[in-house]
């Protein structure tokens, strides 16, 4: 068995957590831990700084997901939206255009036409009713039968006809006369320049001392 040293502990004695340095200060354990700490953060710190672009890297694809998910996803989605709304305009326009290149010039044509109608009216027989046309419209035939020296037997207004959706006034009229006055009554009529038409002639050749033709003619015209 080893012999006990008979040595004293005083202060100079180190206990086993306890040593001595050479420059003859004493470090407990604890201010022995805290002394090597720092060197083990800095391995760990180098250790990071290693480490340190997939780290980098890491944070931008989390950065860059965020961004997807939250700013360009919902305003990719916008920009479409908007891409088909401007698609549909673009087609609407597009009709008109054409709408409007059928129609040029429309309002010229209407002026004429509307010059053209208007040139019609004056030349149709005048009277709001088919009475008050058929009563003109026999007036007429009277007075050109008398500028052409025929001699009007017998005349009347007769029943309302139609043409298509529009009402037309009858007038009837019997008159004596011969070839040329009877040429000359009829071409009185073609240039009154009134929207009227024969509905029927009928010539019969009466034969005797003065001998003549009896007409009986039947005359048309628009009630509009």
């Amino acid at each position: 068995m080893a012999q006990q040293s008979d040595i004293p502990c005083g202060k100079t004695c180190l206990t086993r957590h306890q040593r001595q340095e050479p420059e003859g200060k004493v470090f407990s354990g604890d201010s022995i831990d805290s002394h090597r700490r720092p060197k083990a953060v800095a391995m760990n710190l180098s250790g990071l700084q290693k480490n340190s672009p997939l780290i980098r890297y890491g944070l931008f694809l989390i950065v860059v997901i965020l961004w997807y998910s939250f700013v360009w996803s919902p305003l990719a989605d916008r920009i479409k939206e908007a891409d088909q709304v401007l698609e549909t305009n673009k087609t609407r326009i597009g009709q008109m255009q054409k709408q409007l290149s059928k129609y040029k010039g429309v309002n010229s044509r209407l002026d004429k036409a509307g010059k053209k109608l208007a040139l019609a009216r004056k030349r149709l027989v005048p009277g709001k009713t088919p009475q008050m046309v058929a009563s003109n419209l026999q007036n007429l035939l009277l007075k050109k039968a008398a500028a052409s020296g025929v001699e009007v037997v017998t005349y009347k207004t007769s029943r309302v006809g139609k043409w298509r959706n529009y009402k037309l006034a009858v007038a009837s009229l019997t008159i004596k006369a011969d070839t040329e006055n009877l040429v000359n009554f009829l071409k009185s009529l073609k240039d009154s320049n009134k929207i009227l038409r024969l509905k029927s002639l009928n010539v019969i050749k009466v034969k005797g001392r003065k001998s003549h033709l009896r007409v009986n003619l039947e005359a048309e015209a628009l009630v509009i």
